[in-house]
């Protein structure tokens, strides 16, 4: 299991600087869909995974190989000012990426999503 774990973290620090741009791009991305339909938020923050939360997620749920298999490496939380904003901001993520898995707080869920050739991301 070590092996494996420490398999998986070399891979995530040999992507690095792909989730590092990939962080600039996907708020880009967003913050222009928010922008072109006039949806204001209170706050929008990206974050990639750290080390230590990467080998308690592999650990805990004992199914990963590689770092791809991993869908939440890339995370960004969106803030809405009004709960009627939630549902315009997921018709453009799933209008605009390539939707993982759902999985909606309202609902104890959330949402993972991944713009088509970029590992996927959570966006909660």
């Amino acid at each position: 299991m070590l092996d494996k774990i420490e398999s998986i973290v070399n891979e995530f620090y040999q992507k690095m600087d792909t989730y590092k741009k990939m962080s600039h791009d996907v708020e880009d991305i967003i913050t222009t869909l928010l922008e072109i339909n006039q949806i204001k938020i209170s706050n929008m923050t990206l974050r990639i995974k750290t080390e230590d939360a990467l080998k308690n997620k592999i650990l805990y749920k004992d199914k990963y190989n590689h770092i791809e298999e991993i869908t939440d490496v890339l995370g960004c939380r969106i803030v809405v000012l009004f709960e009627s904003d939630v549902d315009r901001i997921f018709n453009l993520i799933e209008n605009n990426f390539e939707i993982v898995e759902i999985v909606d707080k309202r609902k104890n869920t959330r949402l993972i999503i991944s713009n088509l050739d970029t590992p996927p991301f959570i966006l909660s």
